[in-house]
């Protein structure tokens, strides 16, 4: 039985926001080097492999925090606990990048040569800042320290 106090738990409120704020932090950072790979590769345009990629590990996302803590207190934890946290970030970063590399479906492929990795660039570095400052925002609104 699942108690509403743990976090990641089934009836726990804040678990799509985890869930949610996981795929798009892997989204965010896959889009920037698969746009990287995607113009090293000659291409041009912004790669739809990250966005494709997304629509398939957000839900698997949820899964996995969701499940995370039950398949910690398991017996088999230690064997998979080395694997857990590196097979998660590389499932969701290098998939969207070797998409990209096998996939060549793309946006905007009339922008010029390095724009689409100053957009990406730009948006692995504002989304993460707008994050923070709309958390120190929702702090100060609740009469808590910045």
């Amino acid at each position: 039985m699942s108690d509403a106090n743990d976090v990641g738990s089934d009836d726990d409120p804040s678990t799509p926001a985890i869930a949610v704020t996981l795929a798009a932090t892997f989204f965010v950072g896959s889009v920037f080097s698969s746009t990287v790979v995607h113009e090293v590769l000659g291409r041009r345009g912004l790669p739809a492999a990250p966005l494709a990629y997304a629509m398939v590990f957000s839900p698997i996302s949820y899964a996995v925090v969701v499940s995370e803590e039950r398949i910690q207190q398991s017996r088999h934890w230690p064997t998979i606990e080395k694997l857990w946290y590196p097979g998660i970030i590389g499932a969701a970063m290098v998939g969207p990048v070797i998409a990209t590399a096998f996939f060549p479906a793309a946006f905007g492929r009339s922008l010029p040569r390095g724009i689409p990795t100053a957009i990406a660039l730009t948006t692995s570095i504002a989304a993460p800042a707008l994050a923070v400052a709309r958390g120190l925002s929702q702090r100060k609104k609740a009469g808590g320290r910045p």
